[in-house]
């Protein structure tokens, strides 16, 4: 026995696809698409398992570092902290291409699908004749649907957008300051 809120619920979202139209459709396979990056970021800067994983893989890059200074040779060391620091910075940000490009065609998909649905609209009035004003109106809101979505998941997307830019910047500088400090300074 399925739920009465459950299915009144799918009812709502089968309504609003059908309503909204194809591009509608499309725009959801994007939002899809949007929120499985989204949740992988997720996965990564906030995983079970990522403080673990990054003090050792600190601690065993130290020891390294350590190990080339006290053979004196400094460049190398030195080139092999900013390499790490690289690489840090590059999966830290992995993805994050793909989030800003799907946030951005969003809206622009939601456009689409609100010009499609006016034309619709206005081929639908002129083929039958009808211009009454209740039925301009209502394939104006129906037309609509796909701008509101697609604005909706544009905003969703950009606050994780900021979120994330912001802990890769931190967590870059962070390891920054604690690999690039020469060996006498550190605790």
């Amino acid at each position: 026995m399925i739920p009465a809120w459950l299915t009144e619920h799918y009812s709502n979202v089968e309504t609003l696809l059908f309503t909204g139209g194809d591009v509608l459709l499309i725009l959801f396979g994007v939002a899809f698409l949007l929120w499985w990056f989204i949740i992988e970021r997720v996965w990564f800067f906030f995983g079970p398992s990522r403080h673990h994983r990054d003090a050792k893989r600190l601690s065993d890059k130290l020891e390294l570092v350590l190990a080339w200074e006290a053979r004196w040779n400094m460049h190398k060391a030195l080139w092999l902290r900013k390499r790490w620091v690289s690489e840090s910075h590059i999966r830290a940000s992995h993805g994050m291409m793909a989030i800003k490009g799907l946030v951005q065609i969003c809206p622009l998909l939601g456009l689409l699908g609100t010009i499609t649905g006016m034309v619709e609209v206005f081929s639908t009035m002129s083929i039958t004749g009808n211009n009454s004003a209740r039925l301009l109106s209502d394939g104006i809101s129906r037309a609509t649907y796909p701008t509101f979505a697609g604005l909706v998941i544009a905003l969703s997307g950009y606050y994780f957008i900021t979120l994330f830019e912001h802990r890769a910047r931190r967590e870059s500088a962070a390891l920054r300051e604690h690999l690039l400090l020469p060996a006498h300074m550190r605790k």
